[in-house]
């Protein structure tokens, strides 16, 4: 609980007297209660529009949160060299991708495109595979925030 509501909570139990707040909210509202709050606070509690880690976006029409294709995840000691290195070879062929190499401890990962509907990431997927066979098994479509 928030300190400002246990404030309030003691507050309308010490104005109530003995009575215990459950009994007072139950009398004298119908058991209806309006809570007020700054609206920073409301936004903070609003739930996200999607996990960009492991999920779906919550809502197709949130325009921030669509696919990319993920085309190196490693944790190795010479990750970071390797992250940048497949991040200009994909380039050299695709320049028109967008890219971004993440760090999340201990993995570092690279991410291309920035794809609307899964199908346009499926069709990005397919040439990158063809024209990079030896690293195709590595090439996944993951959900993530992406750039308009």
């Amino acid at each position: 609980m928030t300190a400002l509501m246990m404030v309030a909570l003691w507050a309308i139990a010490f104005a109530v007297g003995d009575t215990d707040i459950v009994t007072h909210l139950n009398g004298n509202t119908g058991g209806k209660v309006t809570v007020n709050m700054p609206k920073q606070l409301s936004d903070r509690l609003k739930p996200e529009n999607g996990n960009p880690d492991n999920g779906a976006p919550a809502s197709t029409t949130t325009p921030d949160v669509g696919y990319r294709i993920q085309v190196y995840s490693g944790s190795n000691s010479n990750s970071k060299y390797v992250a940048s290195s497949r991040e200009s070879t994909i380039l050299s062929k695709f320049p028109s991708l967008r890219s971004s190499i993440i760090y999340k401890a201990p993995s570092w990962r690279v991410r291309v495109g920035d794809f609307v509907t899964r199908a346009e990431a499926e069709v990005a997927l397919e040439e990158l595979r063809q024209e990079f066979p030896d690293m195709a098994n590595e090439f996944a479509i993951v959900v993530d925030r992406i750039n308009l």
